[in-house]
């Protein structure tokens, strides 16, 4: 029997078993038709909790079982999706522009915001090209490594990257602060950014700001794709398509964002 998750942190209001639902359905939702011993193991919990909790989320419509006893995303997780959506607006208003930067690209694009300390993949547009980079949407990454985090650590509220020190204070190679702080300013300066291995090895993201009214940041699109295919010329055309797009995107939610 797998050993049971313990959770990394102590929270008084977390409700364990809500907990341990919410992660046997993300990880159904990344790698769906597993079985429940499968489930059970890559989750840390033991098979009868597991049991219990794929039942319950069977009840309420949220997973389905195969008749090969395996585990996917049921109708009522396909509705809330549907809803999802319509809650994120920035989705809607930048679609047409992520297609279009995919198409003079070729590269995968991403349209993020910001949670907290960290960035979230809400769309995206994954290159077709054999090499590219691949992520999914709900993909997670912290603000000071690649392209987009480090422009909302330009664009957003001056306390995040003091925050974003104050974090790494106590690291015995501090060389790195005066790095991201430079790295700030010169985006700050052309209103881009070129990551180039930071957020992944051998590969690439360029991204900038999307701003809304009051020039306040409301998210990021970023262009990425293996280093190797990063010429100059390739660098130019597509900071000019990324420009382009989150101007375009500006534009449409200027009193609505």
């Amino acid at each position: 029997m797998p050993p049971v998750k313990t959770p990394l942190y102590t929270d008084p209001y977390l409700v364990a078993s809500v907990d341990a639902a919410f992660s046997v359905l993300a990880h159904i939702a990344r790698e769906p038709d597993q079985s429940l011993q499968e489930i059970a193991g890559r989750c840390q919990l033991s098979v009868s909790q597991t049991n219990r909790l794929l039942h319950t989320l069977r009840m309420h419509g949220y997973i389905l079982k195969t008749p090969l006893k395996r585990y996917r995303l049921g109708y009522s997780a396909l509705n809330l999706g549907h809803h999802a959506n319509h809650q994120f607006p920035l989705i809607e208003y930048a679609a047409a522009d992520l297609d279009q930067v995919w198409r003079e690209t070729q590269e995968s694009v991403h349209l993020v915001q910001r949670s907290g300390l960290e960035v979230i993949i809400l769309d995206l547009r994954e290159s077709l090209q054999n090499v590219r980079v691949v992520s999914e949407i709900g993909k997670r990454g912290p603000l000071h490594l690649g392209g987009s985090g480090k422009v909302y650590l330009a664009y957003d509220d001056p306390k995040l990257l003091e925050q974003m020190l104050a974090l790494n204070a106590s690291a015995p190679d501090t060389s790195g602060h005066s790095t991201l702080v430079r790295e700030i300013r010169q985006i700050r300066e052309q209103g881009y950014y070129v990551a180039r291995g930071d957020f992944e090895a051998e590969a690439f993201s360029i991204a900038a700001p999307i701003l809304g009214t009051q020039h306040r940041i409301v998210g990021s699109l970023a262009i990425s794709g293996p280093l190797a295919r990063l010429t100059p010329e390739h660098e130019g055309k597509l900071i000019a398509s990324c420009l382009a797009a989150v101007s375009r995107i500006g534009q449409q939610i200027q009193g609505k964002l």
